[in-house]
């Protein structure tokens, strides 16, 4: 891919979905975004918007995630992410291991 490595990683959404485990990263937002039509959902909280899935409305998405597939440089990262989950995991492992190795911690 032509993206910088830097630009992938702001691709990583913090709101990733998980297969099995909620703490295990998963590229499954991605196809998730790619494959839905999302409309906008008023709530009557004070959280922030969210965005239902028109098929079934079983799903949310927050206006940060819909931002990967609005962006035309983001949708091309998400669309590889959502082809190819490998892809996303060494993505997604290089960017963790450089907040690790910066002072980041949990």
């Amino acid at each position: 891919s032509s993206f910088s490595s830097a630009r992938r990683s702001e691709a990583i959404s913090p709101s990733f979905c998980a297969k099995k485990n909620k703490n295990t990263p998963s590229s499954a937002l991605f196809p998730a975004l790619m494959h839905n039509l999302w409309q906008w959902v008023p709530k009557k909280w004070n959280g922030p918007f969210q965005y239902e899935n028109t098929s079934d409305k079983t799903l949310m998405m927050l206006p940060t995630d819909l931002c990967l597939i609005e962006d035309p440089d983001f949708k091309k990262v998400a669309l590889e992410y959502s082809k190819d989950e490998d892809v996303f995991m060494k993505d997604f492992s290089a960017a963790w291991d450089k907040l690790q190795n910066n002072g980041f911690t949990c």
